[in-house]
């Protein structure tokens, strides 16, 4: 679990009452300090009315089905929401109390009382500042029907959930199936120096699908699958697909592995896993031998395979174990043929480079198949998002992925950091509703100063600049078309939504994502300051260790004006 720390005498002050049992306080020497003043609102037309769901109540986009959808009306996608009004989501991902240490869920969970009262109270912020959804890794106590239905709010706020098979499947959590899944990643010796803090499951292995089918069926419960509340359901985190991330087909601050050549590479058994504390009772990898079998049915004989990649392989299967031997499955990266850049495949022949890339489609295809199907099974009335967040780091997923993605999915989570990014992602997924990602931190002005340079690509030095990034950010996604240019989806306008990432800093991450910080204080340029104060609804502001600045104002006024053009955009 990650940490965070509270500054100065709040740390001491929390972790003293943590001890004692009672919530921390904001040191009482602040109260002296003069409060800074509040600004004042812009002026502005009135906004659009919004129906309980946050949709337009002014449009009707088709008949209301009582769940959410999307729909394409005109050239532009858009959620409908239960009522049959269109809906542009502007989503919060990881809506929860401040878990990292005791100290701060106690402090948080102190100044409101409860979770259930702290749960209201955010969800009544968000909407203030022009949110009108909570996102993936969001708390039980903003959700309005928790999964096993024994909770529910009473200012319920439509949400997203997520199922994550790709990262508890490789422990087995729950015991929903024979045994754990293996990881792909950790079957790769020496010859593989890339990044090794991400997984990426052995989704051929049946017990893959049997544990994303229990699990789901165990956790949602009759009142979650029934509400018109829940938009949908996103199928795992990046986190647990390395290979899903940038590609090298356009600059990123990072970039991920070619799935085709971790298949053929990694081991094509594993008797056990070290890092996860994991034993196998099967130790067959099954994507390795699911690739060894769809090559031996395109080229029919290991010959007619060894002529096309100018390799020198005896057999299909195991010829003198993994890295040694002469076998297809003995494979590691080692040879000529197949070259160690397991990002661009550099070195690899052409027709390695070609069986690879098919190859990738193929796990692709196979594991959106799969957590489809359970969710079309066991959540049958609501949405299904593709994993958060394709075209990461400001680049752009393979293309093989955002195609099985826009096969499989309703909705496709996807950064879009330049108009190629949006023309080239539509080429490849076809015309389908995205949801993009949004974050951006200013850890100078802010309660993680003290860590100024996160590793990040983009860090603002206050609250002011990242406030007009995000104002930038928001109106980019709301405004990119398909451009003119030949293949392009011309005119089409497919950004449906966006989430910020996150309600609160991070202090594992030691940056500053967040709408709050540590002690629970938006970033508003008033409550996030030294002297104690309290808020529109009489709860205790301040005990900063400095006065930070102001990004929720402009921040609501981006969210207010973006869903004033979208009700432009459709004639309100």
């Amino acid at each position: 679990m990650q940490k965070f720390c509270l500054p100065g005498v709040l740390l001491a002050a929390a972790l003293a009452m943590a001890c004692a049992g009672a919530a921390p306080a904001p040191a009482a020497a602040v109260a002296s300090a003069p409060q800074r003043p509040k600004p004042t609102p812009a002026p502005g037309p009135p906004p659009p009315v919004l129906d309980t769901y946050g949709g337009l109540s002014s449009v009707t986009a088709g008949t209301a089905t009582g769940f959410f959808r999307v729909q394409k009306v005109g050239e532009r996608w858009v959620f409908v929401d239960p009522l049959g009004h269109p809906f542009w989501m502007l989503g919060v991902f990881a809506v929860d109390t401040n878990t990292d240490t005791a100290a701060g869920t106690i402090y948080t969970i102190g100044k409101y009382g409860s979770r259930a009262t702290w749960g209201e109270q955010a969800v009544r912020r968000l909407r203030t500042w022009g949110f009108n959804s909570t996102a993936e890794y969001s708390s039980a106590y903003v959700v309005p029907v928790n999964n096993d239905g024994s909770y529910e709010t009473t200012d319920p706020m439509p949400w997203v959930a997520i199922m994550r098979p790709s990262y508890y499947s490789l422990r087995d959590s729950g015991g929903y199936a024979p045994q754990p899944v293996k990881d792909l990643v950790a079957g790769l010796d020496s010859v593989y120096r890339n990044y090794r803090g991400d997984t990426l499951p052995d989704v051929f292995d049946p017990d893959f699908a049997m544990y994303a089918n229990a699990s789901l069926a165990a956790q949602t419960s009759a009142a979650e699958a029934a509400s018109s509340w829940l938009i949908g359901t996103a199928v795992d985190d990046l986190d647990d697909l390395w290979g899903f991330g940038p590609s090298p087909d356009l600059p990123a601050a990072r970039t991920s592995s070619n799935i085709g050549w971790i298949a053929l590479c990694t081991n094509f058994q594993q008797t056990a896993n070290a890092q996860l504390g994991e034993i196998y009772t099967d130790p067959e990898v099954y994507t390795k031998y699911a690739l060894a079998n769809w090559l031996q049915a395109k080229y029919g004989s290991i010959a007619a395979l060894d002529a096309a990649w100018g390799a020198n392989y005896t057999s299909f299967g195991d010829a003198g174990g993994f890295g040694t031997g002469t076998g297809l499955l003995d494979e590691d990266g080692r040879d000529p043929w197949v070259g160690a850049d397991d990002v661009a495949l550099r070195g690899a022949s052409a027709a390695v480079r070609a069986d690879l890339n098919a190859f990738l489609a193929v796990y692709a295809q196979k594991y959106f198949s799969i957590v489809s199907a359970a969710l079309r099974k066991y959540r049958p009335n609501q949405l299904i998002f593709g994993p958060c967040t394709l075209n990461s780091w400001n680049g752009i997923s393979r293309a093989a992925i955002l195609a099985a993605a826009g096969q499989y999915t309703d909705v496709i989570q996807a950064s879009m950091a330049t108009q190629q990014v949006f023309d080239l992602s539509l080429q490849e997924a076809g015309d389908r509703p995205f949801v993009t990602w949004t974050g951006m931190p200013a850890n100078p002005d802010s309660d993680l100063s003290a860590y100024p340079n996160p590793n990040e690509p983009d860090v603002y030095s206050t609250q002011a600049a990242r406030a007009t990034a995000y104002t930038a950010a928001i109106k980019a996604d709301f405004a990119y078309t398909g451009s003119t240019a030949a293949g392009n989806l011309a005119g089409s306008q497919n950004v449906a939504g966006s989430k910020f990432w996150a309600w609160t800093d991070s202090w594992g991450e030691r940056t500053n994502w967040g709408l709050v910080t540590f002690l629970d204080n938006p970033y508003d340029g008033v409550a996030d300051g030294i002297a104690a104060g309290t808020d529109a609804w009489g709860y205790a502001t301040g005990g900063e260790a400095a006065n930070y600045g102001n990004f929720i104002g402009p921040a609501q006024q981006a969210n207010a004006a973006v869903i004033a053009s979208f009700a432009a955009a459709l004639g309100h």
